[in-house]
């Protein structure tokens, strides 16, 4: 199988590229800015779409870049995609979904209702995909991920902050510390991948929810690299909220159904390889 990544030098690309050669791929890595690739010569069998801004929300003068990067680039690959007649693999995000409140796990037919703008942006990525593969008849495969944490992940990211303020013995940071999401190990997303990849029908889309259905708050999830860290968890206790949470929590049961995929990695152990590994990115 031959194929070409976007994103490859990311934080999912670089745990990925190595799962999708042990596996047998032959893999091109595209490097060049996104919105070329549609004129890209080499060919493939399946392009792995991974490569995007991730539109923080605390950022508002980068809205424009982020849609730019995630919906135009979407579009070149969905043009590469039509005249090399290739399968697309898409990563795109839970925060596509209508929030929800209560104790509720997110299913493929949960209502669209974009959270922010990398939700806006993703979902924007997701229906040009779909019109093209429509239109021109080579499959998608979209994969909304949950909480990816891991080494090496950049800050702005629950895990990648906790492990910066360990290592810098500061305050531990929070936006929503009792919010209930779903958090999977990067490994366990790179091997949804190259299912998803292996897997690909011969035409049409579909949407796969990636996550382990089991959901932690915050606060658990810094609680628990604190004391795996040795610190002191009583740092970051909160006063209790009044107001209710979200619950942000997949259902994967169509993944495992029809990709044969399934996390493996616990939330403990996937947060004890993330800090014995003790890196993030700038």
């Amino acid at each position: 199988m031959q194929i070409l990544v976007t994103g490859a030098r990311g934080f999912i690309g670089t745990r990925l590229l190595p799962r999708l050669r042990d596996r047998g791929a032959t893999v091109s890595i595209y490097e060049e800015k996104i919105q070329d690739l549609a004129s890209w010569p080499d060919r493939c069998d399946v392009l792995i779409h991974l490569a995007a801004r991730p539109g923080r929300e605390n950022n508002p003068g980068e809205s424009l870049e982020t849609l730019r990067a995630n919906v135009l680039g979407t579009l070149a690959a969905a043009e590469y995609a039509r005249r090399v007649s290739c399968s697309v693999v898409f990563t795109s995000t839970c925060a596509v979904y209508q929030e929800v409140v209560g104790s509720v796990r997110m299913t493929e037919g949960q209502p669209l209702a974009p959270r922010g703008l990398n939700g806006l942006s993703k979902l924007l990525a997701e229906e040009a995909l779909g019109s093209a593969s429509r239109l021109h008849g080579f499959p998608v495969t979209v994969l909304r991920l949950f909480n990816v944490y891991g080494p090496a992940q950049p800050r702005g990211f629950l895990v990648a902050d906790v492990l910066h303020a360990i290592a810098a013995r500061q305050p531990i940071p929070f936006r929503n510390p009792r919010a209930v999401l779903d958090f999977i190990y990067v490994d366990d997303v790179c091997e949804a991948i190259w299912r998803a990849a292996e897997r690909m029908p011969r035409a049409g889309v579909r949407a796969f929810n990636i996550g382990t259905g089991r959901g932690a708050t915050g606060l658990e999830v810094a609680r628990t690299m604190l004391r795996l860290a040795g610190a002191r968890p009583e740092q970051v206790d909160l006063e209790p909220l009044a107001r209710e949470e979200t619950f942000v929590v997949a259902d994967p049961s169509a993944a495992e159904r029809d990709l044969g995929w399934k996390a493996q990695v616990d939330l403990v152990t996937g947060l004890t390889a993330t800090l014995a590994a003790g890196e993030t990115a700038p």
